[in-house]
């Protein structure tokens, strides 16, 4: 049983589900519909087992909901799935934030699995920093962020330019016109291109080789990277 700001916190992990054409598109050119989906499956089950079991509630938010079985069978009995529902990814993020909020955890932490080696002790940052924030974000080198929490009820997260190199600017900037005070968490890179593949190799191979989930995925990336 965890205590202290992970006992108080709820963690979501959002997800899409690794349909081959869908899933990863940036990574197809090179790696093909089929093995770029197959890494986004990867990258979720890595993500799963890596941050499981430090939170007291774990819920994994799931689209689209007619794959929920699918999501079911790799999360496993510890992870509830709850649905994202319809939307863009601010309106999606917005409801499911308050929809935990109101089954009792007011602290709230979400984060993807484009980061599948982003370090567990960051996320357990997140949660600390709730204690004395009402927002927390995760910035991504590619100006959005891997992380993003909120101790009190959210800001409303329309009219962001999801997709783009703007969107950790007028997210912060969303969370201080409303009051909110906001902590920023230390910088971490998600995996969408192939550059990106490669750098997470380097990070693995430099801080990840004791860690089981992440030497699995990094054995299965360089068998299947392009040649």
């Amino acid at each position: 049983m965890s205590t202290g700001p992970y006992q108080e916190t709820s963690l979501i992990v959002f997800a899409k589900h690794w349909t081959p054409g869908e899933a990863k598109t940036r990574l197809i050119p090179g790696w093909g519909a089929t093995r770029a989906a197959e890494m986004q499956r990867r990258f979720l089950a890595a993500t799963l087992a890596r941050v499981g079991g430090h939170f007291d509630r774990q819920i994994l938010a799931i689209t689209p909901s007619e794959k929920r079985s699918e999501f079911a069978d790799l999360a496993g009995p510890a992870w509830d799935i709850i649905e994202q529902g319809a939307g863009h990814l601010g309106m999606r993020l917005e409801r499911v934030i308050r929809a935990v909020q109101q089954k009792g955890k007011g602290q709230v932490l979400v984060i993807g699995s484009d980061s599948p080696d982003l370090p567990v002790v960051q996320i357990l940052e997140g949660a600390a920093t709730l204690q004395t924030h009402d927002a927390v974000l995760g910035p991504a080198t590619d100006g959005g962020y891997y992380l993003i929490g909120f101790s009190k009820e959210p800001c409303s997260l329309k009219d962001i330019d999801w997709g783009s190199d703007q969107v950790r600017r007028q997210t912060e900037e969303r969370i201080v016109a409303t009051g909110m005070s906001l902590a920023t968490l230390p910088l971490w890179a998600d995996v969408d291109l192939p550059e990106d593949v490669d750098a997470l190799l380097r990070r693995v191979k430099k801080r990840g080789g004791h860690d089981p989930h992440l030497v699995e995925l990094r054995d299965w990336l360089k068998a299947q990277r392009p040649r």
